[in-house]
């Protein structure tokens, strides 16, 4: 029986990086939900990702990301409470020695 890592998949097929990469910048950027709205006569769209928003309406609009800030606050909130705990400095301990 023959045991593989990741890395030796990684470096035996190099391709698998870009496809992967390519495969979550789909996902990530295609909308899940679309919404068409027609008001007196006007129309008004919303399209909505996984980290993003698009609104357009006859005069306007928006482009917001609020899963790239929810992302962030996350990515904080983690960092923050390992270094209270002090799981990051053993982590970084462990990469050292």
């Amino acid at each position: 029986m023959n045991n593989y890592s990741i890395s030796a998949l990684l470096a035996q097929h190099p391709w698998l990086i870009g496809v992967l990469v390519i495969v979550v910048v789909i996902i990530l950027a295609l909308p899940d939900d679309v919404w068409v709205v027609r008001r007196a006569g006007r129309v008004y769209q919303r399209w909505q990702g996984m980290f993003w928003e698009y609104q357009a309406g006859p005069n306007a609009w928006r482009l917001r990301l609020p899963g790239v800030r929810r992302l962030q606050r996350g990515l904080q909130r983690a960092l923050l409470q390992s270094l209270r705990t002090g799981a990051l400095w053993r982590w970084l301990w462990e990469m050292l020695r």
